[in-house]
């Protein structure tokens, strides 16, 4: 199976933060057993997909919002909607979760609560098939100040918590959106904790510098939920 990895980063920014997106979501889906080819396609370089190209896609996160007026989130938009009528899957992270929801039908915004930031605890609202194994509970790595503030009509909020109530969301069998970053090691997200001390501040940065002592990421687990709901 092949599995479009549309990198929402600039190159820029990735050196900046020194994580490669498409070695990152190769060594998340290491993690477990999987037989698909990742591609990727630098969609802030203006390289787009085919919708035959790949049997799915993940849109990745970056440091943009999906409001931002640059050219290639408006052509992401569109790619999007292809997609969508072409009846491929889709699989948001964080960024691509908010962008998902908004080109969908949905609308995504700046929160009015701040920063997400840390290891953070939400609670499954409803269980689909794919998701084996099952959790009642999970936790993951967040980043992010924009929260998907309403899902398109046809959606089903699958978790959440009183900070993000949308965490992860799904339409059909078609898309999933997930606000966290499942792909993030705990050395990498303690370094973005304190790459984005300056702009975050030291009150929310030292709250989730602490929360890294809280316990493991479901990454694994979000692993395997991913690649069983792009091959349901």
């Amino acid at each position: 199976m092949k599995l479009g990895i549309l990198n929402a980063t600039k190159p820029q920014d990735e050196a900046a933060f020194q994580l490669w997106e498409l070695a990152n979501f190769q060594a998340f889906f290491d993690r477990i057993p999987h037989n698909c080819e990742l591609i990727e396609y630098r969609v802030t370089e203006g390289e787009f997909p085919v919708s035959t190209a790949c049997d799915a896609y993940l849109i990745t996160g970056s440091p943009q919002g999906v409001y931002d007026p640059e050219p290639w989130i408006a052509e992401l938009a569109t790619c999007i909607r292809g997609l969508y009528v072409a009846e491929k899957r889709l699989v948001g992270i964080c960024f691509g979760h908010q962008m998902l929801a908004h080109t969908l039908g949905g609308h995504t915004e700046k929160s009015a609560k701040g920063w997400g930031m840390g290891l953070r605890r939400f609670t499954i609202t409803a269980i689909q098939p794919w998701m084996d194994p099952r959790l009642e509970t999970g936790q993951l790595y967040f980043c992010h100040q924009d929260q998907v503030a309403r899902l398109p009509e046809n959606a089903q909020r699958l978790a959440g918590n009183a900070f993000c109530p949308n965490a992860i969301f799904t339409i059909g069998k078609q898309v999933l959106g997930i606000q966290g970053h499942p792909e993030f090691s705990e050395e990498y997200m303690r370094a973005l904790i304190t790459e984005l001390a300056p702009v975050a501040g030291a009150e929310v940065t030292l709250a989730a510098a602490a929360t890294l002592a809280e316990g493991a990421p479901d990454d694994q687990i979000m692993a395997r939920w991913i690649i069983n709901f792009i091959k349901q």
